[in-house]
């Protein structure tokens, strides 16, 4: 993957947390940058039941995230997602991305994030 050095130099977004979520964004973006890599969807969807397998996918089991190892999971969830729209917020001002939206699902929860390149 070759990605600018520098969406990985931003400090105030250097701990191992967030190292692991930036570095699983740039992968997924670079993915949908490469025409070859025949992506079509844009999205970053943080959890969903794989119906195929029967088992969470996407990217908190990706992550290793578990609703079951956090006693306040919808916090958690919540601390997540505002550090992947920090994040997706510093590539669109080193120009990486044009922009993203916020994918909702059923009831308003957030869902994942759709990147606009």
């Amino acid at each position: 993957m070759c990605y600018p050095v520098k969406l990985l130099e931003v400090e105030k977004f250097n701990t191992k947390e967030t190292i692991l979520i930036k570095r699983y964004l740039l992968v997924r973006i670079e993915t949908m940058k490469n025409a070859r890599n025949n992506v079509s969807a844009k999205k970053i969807i943080y959890d969903r039941i794989d119906k195929k397998i029967g088992e969470r996918s996407r990217m908190f089991a990706y992550l290793g995230y578990s609703e079951e190892n956090y006693s306040n999971w919808r916090k958690k969830r919540g601390t997540i997602h505002n550090t992947v729209c920090a994040i997706v917020d510093s590539f669109i001002e080193n120009a990486y991305i044009l922009n993203y939206r916020i994918i909702k699902g059923e009831k308003g929860k957030t869902e994942g994030v759709e990147i606009i390149l």
